[in-house]
């Protein structure tokens, strides 16, 4: 079974994220955030991003 990583980058460095979405041979979902979550807590961060990003309920198998 494959795991599942959160990569994170700032808007400066989508290059890179390109990059390895692009060149590289990683099987790739990208589910990047369009919009900022609007909180300081580092919890509810992450907490929100294993429910939003990470889900296994929100990966579509075609």
């Amino acid at each position: 079974m494959a795991h599942k990583c959160f990569i994170t980058f700032k808007t400066e460095d989508i290059a890179y994220k390109e990059y390895i979405r692009d060149q590289m041979q990683v099987d790739m979902i990208d589910k990047s955030l369009n919009e900022p979550i609007n909180s300081d807590n580092d919890d509810y961060i992450m907490r929100k991003i294993r429910e939003d990003y990470l889900s296994d309920s929100t990966v579509r198998f075609v």
